[in-house]
Protein backbone atom coordinates (compact mmCIF):
# COMPACT_ATOMS: atom_id res chain seq x y z
CA UNK A 1 0.00 0.00 0.00
CA UNK A 2 1.26 3.42 -0.91
CA UNK A 3 1.83 5.83 1.95
CA UNK A 4 -0.60 8.67 2.32
CA UNK A 5 -0.08 12.28 3.07
CA UNK A 6 -1.96 13.59 6.09
CA UNK A 7 -2.59 16.91 7.72
CA UNK A 8 -3.62 17.03 11.36
CA UNK A 9 -4.73 20.17 13.18
CA UNK A 10 -4.37 19.88 16.95
CA UNK A 11 -5.98 22.12 19.60
CA UNK A 12 -4.11 22.19 22.89
CA UNK A 13 -4.50 23.74 26.32
CA UNK A 14 -3.52 27.45 26.01
CA UNK A 15 -2.14 27.47 29.55
CA UNK A 16 0.65 25.05 28.69
CA UNK A 17 4.20 26.14 29.40
CA UNK A 18 6.67 26.14 26.54
CA UNK A 19 8.47 23.13 27.99
CA UNK A 20 5.23 21.12 28.13
CA UNK A 21 4.39 22.13 24.57
CA UNK A 22 7.81 21.01 23.35
CA UNK A 23 7.30 17.63 25.02
CA UNK A 24 3.98 17.06 23.22
CA UNK A 25 5.53 18.02 19.88
CA UNK A 26 8.50 15.73 20.46
CA UNK A 27 6.14 12.86 21.30
CA UNK A 28 4.19 13.32 18.05
CA UNK A 29 7.38 13.52 16.02
CA UNK A 30 8.66 10.33 17.68
CA UNK A 31 5.50 8.39 16.80
CA UNK A 32 5.74 9.41 13.13
CA UNK A 33 9.37 8.37 12.91
CA UNK A 34 8.82 5.07 14.79
CA UNK A 35 6.03 4.15 12.36
CA UNK A 36 8.35 4.80 9.38
CA UNK A 37 6.56 7.96 8.40
CA UNK A 38 7.96 11.29 7.28
CA UNK A 39 7.36 14.56 9.08
CA UNK A 40 7.07 17.27 6.45
CA UNK A 41 6.23 20.32 8.55
CA UNK A 42 5.00 21.12 12.06
CA UNK A 43 3.80 24.70 12.36
CA UNK A 44 2.83 26.53 15.54
CA UNK A 45 -0.18 28.74 14.97
CA UNK A 46 0.00 30.12 18.48
CA UNK A 47 -2.90 31.03 20.73
CA UNK A 48 -6.11 31.92 18.92
CA UNK A 49 -9.63 32.80 19.86
CA UNK A 50 -12.10 29.91 19.60
CA UNK A 51 -15.46 30.05 17.88
CA UNK A 52 -17.07 28.61 21.02
CA UNK A 53 -15.80 27.76 24.52
CA UNK A 54 -13.86 24.52 24.93
CA UNK A 55 -13.26 23.32 28.48
CA UNK A 56 -14.53 26.74 29.59
CA UNK A 57 -11.75 28.43 27.63
CA UNK A 58 -12.18 30.95 24.81
CA UNK A 59 -8.63 30.50 23.47
CA UNK A 60 -6.55 27.54 22.42
CA UNK A 61 -3.08 26.72 21.13
CA UNK A 62 -2.98 25.31 17.59
CA UNK A 63 -0.43 23.06 15.91
CA UNK A 64 -0.62 21.96 12.27
CA UNK A 65 1.21 18.74 11.38
CA UNK A 66 1.91 17.78 7.76
CA UNK A 67 3.25 14.22 7.43
CA UNK A 68 3.14 11.05 5.36
CA UNK A 69 2.92 7.37 6.21
CA UNK A 70 0.71 4.33 6.37
CA UNK A 71 -2.83 4.47 7.80
CA UNK A 72 -1.62 2.51 10.85
CA UNK A 73 0.77 5.33 11.68
CA UNK A 74 -2.02 7.92 11.54
CA UNK A 75 -4.20 5.72 13.76
CA UNK A 76 -1.40 5.39 16.35
CA UNK A 77 -0.85 9.14 16.34
CA UNK A 78 -4.54 9.82 16.96
CA UNK A 79 -4.65 7.21 19.73
CA UNK A 80 -1.86 9.00 21.59
CA UNK A 81 -3.57 12.35 21.12
CA UNK A 82 -6.78 10.99 22.65
CA UNK A 83 -4.99 10.02 25.86
CA UNK A 84 -2.93 13.23 26.04
CA UNK A 85 -4.49 15.43 28.69
CA UNK A 86 -3.46 18.75 27.12
CA UNK A 87 -4.78 17.80 23.66
CA UNK A 88 -8.37 19.00 23.57
CA UNK A 89 -9.33 18.34 19.95
CA UNK A 90 -7.77 17.23 16.67
CA UNK A 91 -8.81 16.85 13.05
CA UNK A 92 -7.00 14.78 10.41
CA UNK A 93 -7.39 15.16 6.65
CA UNK A 94 -6.00 12.95 3.87
CA UNK A 95 -4.22 15.24 1.39
CA UNK A 96 -2.93 12.54 -0.96
CA UNK A 97 -3.91 8.86 -0.96
CA UNK A 98 -0.93 7.84 -3.10
CA UNK A 99 1.94 9.82 -1.72
CA UNK A 100 5.07 8.31 -3.19
CA UNK A 101 8.64 8.73 -2.07
CA UNK A 102 9.30 10.83 -5.16
CA UNK A 103 6.51 13.23 -4.20
CA UNK A 104 7.88 13.44 -0.69
CA UNK A 105 11.37 14.20 -1.94
CA UNK A 106 10.07 16.85 -4.34
CA UNK A 107 8.05 18.43 -1.55
CA UNK A 108 11.04 18.45 0.79
CA UNK A 109 13.22 20.01 -1.90
CA UNK A 110 10.64 22.74 -2.39
CA UNK A 111 10.36 23.39 1.34
CA UNK A 112 14.12 23.42 1.76
CA UNK A 113 14.49 25.89 -1.11
CA UNK A 114 11.85 28.16 0.43
CA UNK A 115 13.54 27.94 3.83
CA UNK A 116 16.93 28.76 2.29
CA UNK A 117 15.43 31.76 0.48
CA UNK A 118 13.90 33.00 3.73
CA UNK A 119 17.23 32.61 5.51
CA UNK A 120 18.99 34.59 2.78
CA UNK A 121 16.41 37.35 3.04
CA UNK A 122 16.74 37.44 6.83
CA UNK A 123 20.54 37.54 6.60
CA UNK A 124 20.39 40.34 4.03
CA UNK A 125 18.01 42.32 6.23
CA UNK A 126 20.21 41.72 9.28
CA UNK A 127 23.32 42.81 7.36
CA UNK A 128 21.52 45.94 6.18
CA UNK A 129 20.48 46.78 9.75
CA UNK A 130 24.02 46.25 11.03
CA UNK A 131 25.45 48.43 8.26
CA UNK A 132 22.95 51.15 9.10
CA UNK A 133 23.87 50.97 12.79
CA UNK A 134 27.59 51.18 11.97
CA UNK A 135 26.97 54.17 9.74
CA UNK A 136 25.02 55.91 12.48
CA UNK A 137 27.71 55.09 15.04
CA UNK A 138 30.43 56.47 12.75
CA UNK A 139 28.46 59.62 12.14
CA UNK A 140 27.93 60.19 15.86
CA UNK A 141 31.65 59.63 16.57
CA UNK A 142 32.79 62.45 14.27
CA UNK A 143 33.36 65.71 16.20
CA UNK A 144 30.79 68.27 15.51
CA UNK A 145 32.46 71.48 14.36
CA UNK A 146 31.28 74.56 16.10
CA UNK A 147 29.39 76.88 13.88
CA UNK A 148 31.49 80.05 13.42
CA UNK A 149 29.79 83.14 14.78
CA UNK A 150 28.19 85.29 12.22
CA UNK A 151 30.10 88.48 11.40
CA UNK A 152 28.28 91.60 12.47
CA UNK A 153 26.73 93.58 9.73
CA UNK A 154 29.01 96.33 8.44
CA UNK A 155 28.07 99.84 9.41
CA UNK A 156 26.89 102.03 6.58
CA UNK A 157 29.60 104.18 4.97
CA UNK A 158 27.62 107.33 5.53
CA UNK A 159 28.33 109.05 8.77
CA UNK A 160 25.45 108.81 11.09
CA UNK A 161 23.43 111.89 11.56
CA UNK A 162 24.33 113.39 14.90
CA UNK A 163 21.58 114.27 17.17
CA UNK A 164 20.75 117.90 17.40
CA UNK A 165 23.39 119.42 19.67
CA UNK A 166 22.32 121.44 22.62
CA UNK A 167 25.59 123.39 22.41
CA UNK A 168 25.62 126.91 20.94
CA UNK A 169 26.54 127.17 17.28
CA UNK A 170 30.17 127.78 16.37
CA UNK A 171 29.40 131.25 15.03
CA UNK A 172 29.94 134.03 17.51
CA UNK A 173 26.69 135.04 18.99
CA UNK A 174 25.34 138.43 18.22
CA UNK A 175 26.02 140.58 21.21
CA UNK A 176 23.14 142.30 22.74
CA UNK A 177 22.85 145.99 22.15
CA UNK A 178 25.46 147.59 24.35
CA UNK A 179 24.48 150.30 26.75
CA UNK A 180 27.96 151.74 26.49
CA UNK A 181 28.75 154.63 24.18
CA UNK A 182 30.22 153.81 20.81
CA UNK A 183 33.96 153.65 20.39
CA UNK A 184 34.00 156.79 18.18
CA UNK A 185 34.58 160.14 19.71
CA UNK A 186 31.40 161.35 21.19
CA UNK A 187 29.73 164.37 19.77
CA UNK A 188 30.00 167.08 22.29
CA UNK A 189 26.83 168.64 23.36
CA UNK A 190 26.14 172.17 22.30
CA UNK A 191 27.82 174.50 24.68
CA UNK A 192 25.64 176.83 26.62
CA UNK A 193 28.40 179.24 27.13
CA UNK A 194 28.24 182.39 25.03
CA UNK A 195 31.11 183.03 22.65
CA UNK A 196 33.75 185.33 23.91
CA UNK A 197 33.29 188.80 22.64
CA UNK A 198 36.15 190.25 20.73
CA UNK A 199 37.60 193.20 22.62
CA UNK A 200 38.77 194.63 19.41
CA UNK A 201 36.55 197.42 18.20
CA UNK A 202 36.31 197.64 14.56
Amino acid sequence: MHPRRYETLVLLNPDMQQEELDQVKAKMTGIIEQMEGHLITMDDWGRRRLAYPVNKQLRGFYIQIDYSGQPAMMAELERNMRIEEDVWKYLTLVKDKEYSEEKYQAEMDRLNAEAAARRREEEAERAAREAARETEAGASAEPVQATPPEEPAEEPSEEPIEAASTEEPSEEPIEAASTEEPAGEPIEAASTEEPAEDDTVA
